[in-house]
């Protein structure tokens, strides 16, 4: 949750971005598979993208 106070902090220009853009990528990455998933009702696999590795 408390990344989403921090959103909307940054969206008012009241405080720094939330995170950085790779993790929101991945996570990004991460609700399209659940929706592939549920649409399609198989198993979705995923990795650690090149972009996201810290």
């Amino acid at each position: 949750m408390d990344r989403l106070y921090r959103t909307g902090a940054w969206t008012r220009g009241a405080g720094p971005e939330p995170y950085p853009l790779a993790e929101g990528c991945q996570d990004h990455l991460l609700a399209l598979a659940v929706e592939e998933s549920a649409r399609t009702r198989a198993p979705v696999t995923t990795a650690v993208e090149a972009w996201a590795a810290g």
